[in-house]
């Protein structure tokens, strides 16, 4: 051995087994730091994507098409209506043309071939042209100067003459949840697009006396499209909030049954109905968990993507292949949610 080189080497080795024994008392930190989380998008910016998204999609429909849909124009009205009292800039040359098509009395946007013909056989059930095209004016009403032609109290009138002997409306029975599939739900929808009974007429009121009937007799809430629209329309708000906060899932959304996963509808759906009522504040915490679920699944498009399901009365056809409807509805339900965030211009 050197000599002259063994105490710097008894120093190297007395140093290294400190290190050694003090690294081993330190916390373990990966060698690999990790990824940065991905910025949210804050809720205007997500407002804003998703109505450039719903405004290019359905003007493209009602272009293209020819119609108004139950899903695309109607929507569309509603969310540039809402997003206009709460500031937003809106196409208001793009609202005024969707509203017109909508109002005219030609029926040109397809919403009724004809409501005085009946439907063959069973199928006896309110078609959801003329349901989901009043909810475009359930919010903001039509002035009657606005619709010289009456065509809300002839949407209006055939909506009641659907209603069924014990006060409920036949279930739809195309795709859900875009399509109402059980009595509860159809009804809860109808209830909330007829208004409530400081704007009605005397044949209304008692189109809504017997729809709450016979809710008080079978009201369970099955779905949370039911719970939502029981919220919406005015009927055992409380219990209904109550249950959804109870179906809210770990990551903020919710679903459409048990076994699927959240989405941006019924996710959409319940925040809107929750705060527009004002059940909860946007500062609570589910209303909080519901906002951040939707802002983190909004797609670079502006949309929310979605997964069909099969119609209730064809299972064998097995989900849609055109998913445009079912993710436009989810967008629109997402945005009409994020807006309640923004305050109402005075």
């Amino acid at each position: 051995m050197d000599l002259q080189t063994a105490p710097a080497r008894m120093v190297e080795a007395t140093l290294f087994a400190f290190l050694v024994s003090t690294a081993a008392l330190m916390p373990f930190a990966p060698t690999l730091a990790s990824p940065p989380a991905e910025p949210q998008r804050d809720v205007q910016a997500g407002v804003l994507s998703g109505m450039s998204y719903l405004e290019l999609k359905g003007l493209d429909w009602r272009r293209e098409r020819k119609c108004s849909s139950c899903h695309h124009v109607p929507m569309m009205i509603w969310t540039q209506q809402e997003a206009r009292r709460r500031g937003v800039k809106v196409n208001e040359a793009a609202l005024q043309e969707a509203t017109d098509f909508l109002l005219a009395g030609d029926n040109r946007a397809n919403i009724l071939s004809n409501p005085d013909v009946p439907l063959p056989g069973n199928e006896n059930y309110a078609k959801l042209g003329p349901l989901y095209t009043m909810m475009a004016f359930r919010e903001y009403p039509v002035p009657p100067a606005a619709d010289p032609d009456g065509t809300v109290p002839r949407w209006t009138a055939y909506l009641r003459s659907k209603q069924q002997a014990d006060g409920f409306w036949l279930p739809h029975s195309g795709r859900p949840p875009n399509s109402p599939n059980d009595e509860e739900s159809m009804t809860l929808t109808v209830l909330y697009t007829l208004g409530s009974d400081a704007d009605a007429d005397a044949e209304t009121k008692r189109t809504r006396t017997q729809a709450h009937q016979w809710l008080a007799k079978n009201f369970k809430g099955i779905t949370p499209q039911a719970l939502c629209w029981s919220i919406l329309a005015g009927y055992e708000e409380k219990s209904a909030a109550a249950q959804l906060f109870e179906r809210q899932n770990a990551d903020g959304g919710w679903s459409q049954t048990k076994e699927l996963a959240s989405d941006a509808q019924t996710t959409g759906h319940a925040l809107y109905a929750l705060l527009s009522r004002r059940s909860v504040g946007t500062d609570h915490p589910a209303a909080v968990k519901a906002r951040d679920f939707l802002l983190k699944a909004q797609t670079p498009d502006g949309s929310w993507s979605m997964t069909s399901r099969p119609r209730a009365d064809r299972p064998e056809e097995g989900p849609a292949k055109n998913l445009e409807p079912i993710t436009y509805f989810a967008t629109a339900w997402a945005v009409l949610a994020l807006l309640q965030y923004l305050p109402p211009t005075p």
